[in-house]
């Protein structure tokens, strides 16, 4: 251990604050968490929320780090592909990587924290629980904890919002005049479960993220290690076929007769599940600044809050963690120096994969099942196994750590390449590869002499 640094004080022991605390505290900080739940080690999922993630190598590598991916391969289910699953009842598989073995992975969102959790009380964290950070001063460098037994006020020295959407440390920043802005999509999402099948088995192809796209809605199965799958509606919150107007129960398993008839007959709780669990809110959270003058910081969804239909929200913010902390090693350990110095190098890239994340989002409920989109997807695949040097923007994003502003610019290049090679061709036997190799190798010339990559 190096010799002790400034005190941090992390509002949020969610997945970003306990990674970030593993990283400070390995760095020579003496770190404390405040956390408004109950410890879910104890309380179970009802200690926090239970759905799924998925993880790719931003995050393997994030939590290689901290020693801890080793702790985490036996709990990961890798999926190589989505799983489409047609209204007329046919299914296809659209595999995600080029390369052998390049897939992504579920994950419990609950195990994980808890993993995290352990190894940052083992390091020595201090964390807190059923003490939420109800307010916080930056001018007196105060926060005000709001237990069951009353109000308790305590210093801080830095002090970093990781809580979340709900953010009480960015509540602080906004009345200092940030630019703080929600776009909320007119979405809303309900957990439901595919169970085991009675031999523990899975019910469905377990090595794949399952897609119900229905163009204005879908639905979205990630499976776990006990047989289940953890399935996502999303549905719009009002209209003709919205949470609104399916609130009966009645309507809504009419609802899933008619377009989900194939889940239907795997989800037994499917009524009680719908009437019960909550409906989740999307939207994309963009702030600036991040920091207030030389003490106080956000990361994580409190800074850049972004839709899941990429899987990188919790990717994007084990890498924040990792370049905050690179940047204070950088500036040595001037926080004066860091805070604007890491928001103006990080921004950026935070802007791109809220952008990627809302783009796949009209992927994966409609596009997915288009014919033509179809035939663009499988000429990029292909390029990428005949050109060397060439990654599509999916690929920079979830198997390299291609910085996600770079695989944005780069998707859309590729996109204008594809949209030329396929002009007037309706199937995969029409294309003339001669003219695809040639505008790919170009494009892949272009790349390098950038420096792109």
């Amino acid at each position: 251990m190096k010799s002790p640094k400034n005190k941090v004080t992390i509002a949020g022991a969610g997945l970003a604050g306990s990674y970030l605390a593993c990283l400070l505290i390995k760095d020579g900080y003496e770190v404390e968490i405040f956390e408004r739940r109950s410890d879910m080690r104890k309380q179970g999922a009802a200690g926090g929320r239970s759905i799924n993630l998925a993880i790719s190598k931003r995050g393997l590598d994030a939590l290689d780090a901290i020693g801890v991916k080793g702790q985490l391969s036996s709990k990961l289910i890798p999926m190589q592909g989505r799983q489409i699953h047609h209204k007329s009842g046919e299914e296809s598989f659209q595999i995600y990587g080029a390369m052998q073995g390049e897939g992504i992975n579920s994950v419990s969102r609950s195990g994980l924290n808890s993993l995290l959790m352990d190894q940052a009380e083992s390091l020595g964290v201090k964390i807190y629980f059923d003490s939420p950070v109800g307010h916080v001063d930056l001018d007196e460098k105060k926060i005000t904890l709001e237990k069951s037994g009353g109000s308790e006020v305590l210093s801080y020295d830095k002090i970093i919002g990781t809580d979340g959407s709900g953010s009480a440390v960015r509540d602080a920043l906004c009345s200092k005049l940030a630019d703080f802005k929600v776009d909320m999509l007119p979405y809303g999402y309900k957990e439901l479960t595919i169970p085991p099948l009675a031999d523990g088995g899975f019910a469905i192809k377990k090595q794949a993220l399952h897609i119900w796209p229905r163009k204005k809605f879908m639905l979205i199965g990630l499976p776990n290690p006990d047989g289940s799958f953890t399935g996502t509606l999303f549905l719009p919150l009002k209209g003709d076929v919205s949470f609104e107007s399916l609130s009966d129960t009645d309507a809504f398993e009419e609802f899933f007769k008619t377009e989900f008839v194939d889940a239907l007959s795997l989800m037994p709780k499917l009524r009680e599940e719908y009437k019960q669990n909550p409906i989740g809110s999307l939207g994309t959270i963009r702030l600036s600044p991040w920091y207030f003058q030389d003490h106080a910081i956000l990361l994580g969804d409190a800074a850049h809050g972004i839709v899941p239909f990429y899987g990188q929200g919790m990717n994007c913010a084990f890498e924040s963690c990792q370049e905050f902390v690179a940047a204070l090693n950088k500036s040595e350990n001037k926080w004066s120096q860091c805070l604007p110095e890491f928001m103006e190098q990080r921004k950026p890239h935070s802007d791109a994969i809220a952008t990627l994340a809302l783009n796949n989002f009209e992927e994966m409920k409609d596009h997915v099942a288009d014919k033509s989109f179809l035939l663009k997807k499988e000429v990029l695949k292909r390029l990428e196994e005949r050109i060397e040097g060439f990654q599509t923007e999916y690929s920079l994003v979830t198997f390299t750590n291609t910085p996600y502003a770079v695989a944005l610019k780069e998707g859309i290049k590729q996109r204008e390449l594809v949209e030329s090679a396929t002009a007037g061709v309706e199937s995969f036997d029409e294309l003339d590869w001669d003219q695809i190799d040639t505008l790919a190798l170009d494009y892949v010339h272009n790349m390098n002499a950038e420096g792109t990559q």
